[in-house]
């Protein structure tokens, strides 16, 4: 997950040098980027209850733990594949940690999303921050589960119209 791979989605997006407005296809669904240990697991929950709460029973809670899936997450898709158009979420909830396996062994670890862990200059919240921007997705960042009772109701605001 590089900067090169949000500039290859940007150029898709790219027709005679001008970017289009494009509307993309919206999924039920509510992306939470976390691992059990940063309270990914309880927040979705409490996502579910709120959904719950506002009356609305058609949006899916999918939580994600590996760094390496974030994209294809987010867009609904293979970053790779470019003849398919992205299906967005209706909401991301970041967490200050997610996993990183290792491709050699599988073995994981956990991993700051606020720290650059490869020397990119970029982070996991700065990757995930560009990804909503660009395709306005609502977004909300949960340093400490305590933040939970103020982001996940801005969140489902945002989603709920």
């Amino acid at each position: 997950m590089k900067e090169s791979k949000i500039n290859k989605i940007k150029q898709i997006l790219k027709m005679n040098g001008e970017e289009q407005e494009t509307q993309y296809e919206k999924r039920q669904q509510m992306v939470v980027l976390g691992s059990v240990r940063s309270g990914a697991n309880h927040i979705a929950q409490n996502v579910e209850v709120a959904l719950d709460e506002a009356s609305v029973d058609h949006l899916d809670t999918k939580i994600v733990n590996d760094v390496a899936k974030i994209e294809s997450m987010i867009l609904g898709m293979d970053p790779k594949d470019e003849d398919k158009r992205p299906t967005i979420p209706m909401g991301v909830i970041l967490m200050s940690q997610m996993r990183q396996y290792n491709m050699l062994n599988g073995n994981g670890m956990s991993i700051s999303t606020t720290e650059d862990q490869n020397g990119s200059g970029m982070t996991v919240y700065d990757i995930v921050k560009n990804l909503c921007d660009q395709y306005e997705i609502p977004f909300e960042y949960i340093d400490d589960p305590a933040e939970e009772a103020e982001a996940v109701p801005a969140l489902i605001g945002k989603v709920v119209v």
